[in-house]
């Protein structure tokens, strides 16, 4: 079984960190952008199956966010230093059942929210 990923995250560290981990995850493929926009297409023609996505990189739009997350298969893993608690109020999106992770993202963190979320 292989899980293609998608990292979009402006922050060259953070991307680095979260490419590293999937790297050492044998199933898991990846690919990365910077921002949501320049994803769009190859979220369309590549359906990806886990986007871990920062909330922070500058081009946000809660409504692209909105359809994605109407994606049955397709889940999304926040990962940003803000607390659930700000994505929810100032995006006003309910992530109550999506992945999250808090920067520094830790290696534990990463393969606990894995398995939450492809069990």
């Amino acid at each position: 079984m292989n899980i293609n990923c998608l990292i979009i995250e402006d922050e060259p560290l953070a991307t680095y960190v979260i490419e590293q981990y999937i790297e050492q995850t044998p199933f898991l493929n990846t690919t990365k952008f910077d921002y949501l926009k320049d994803a769009l297409d190859f979220i369309h023609d590549n359906k990806p199956d886990i986007i871990f996505l920062d909330v922070n990189t500058g081009s946000i739009d809660k409504y692209q966010i909105q359809r994605l997350m109407q994606k049955k298969d397709l889940m999304i893993i926040f990962i940003t230093a803000y607390p659930k608690s700000f994505i929810e109020k100032n995006l006003q999106l309910d992530i109550s059942n999506l992945g999250y992770l808090h920067k520094p993202v830790s290696y534990k963190a990463f393969v606990r929210e894995l398995e939450r979320i492809i069990v």
